[in-house]
């Protein structure tokens, strides 16, 4: 539980640093649908960090993770929230959620592993947050 969780995290904050560190190859993958925010960049940037930090798996992983982001973007663009506004807790649990679905097919996850991934992924968005606010990557804590 706790490599998928590592692997998927990986890939959610890695578009994050990508932004940072290629900052005019922010294409949308689909500005109506997700937003601004969502760009190539990050989903491919993300996935190929998975895939090398656990490999195969890792990248289908990584691929859930952010692919659970998109889905939560499409939902907030739906229900009128501006990208980058907070909408607490889906926008801490989408990449869990996300990472849940695409390992379905390789892991059964029991009700309580997905209440497990669910919260610890939650503690873990929150604490990864708050650290980024505080050496300035984020621009929020929440």
């Amino acid at each position: 539980m706790l490599w998928f969780l590592g692997v998927a995290g990986v890939a959610n904050m890695a578009p994050v640093f990508a932004a940072k560190l290629w900052p005019k190859w922010d294409w949308p993958i689909n500005g109506i649908l997700f937003g601004s925010h969502k760009t190539w960049r990050g989903l491919v940037f993300g996935v190929g960090i998975a895939g090398i930090v656990g490999g195969g798996l890792g990248a289908l992983s990584g691929f859930g993770a952010l692919m659970g982001d998109l889905v939560k973007s499409f939902c907030k663009r739906r229900m009128g929230i501006a990208p980058g506004k907070s909408w607490f807790p889906w926008d801490q649990i989408d990449w869990v959620v996300g990472t849940m679905v695409m390992s379905w097919p390789v892991v059964r996850w029991t009700i309580w592993e997905v209440a497990a991934l669910v919260f610890l992924g939650l503690g873990l968005h929150l604490l990864v947050k708050v650290i980024g606010y505080v050496i300035k990557v984020n621009e929020s804590y929440i």
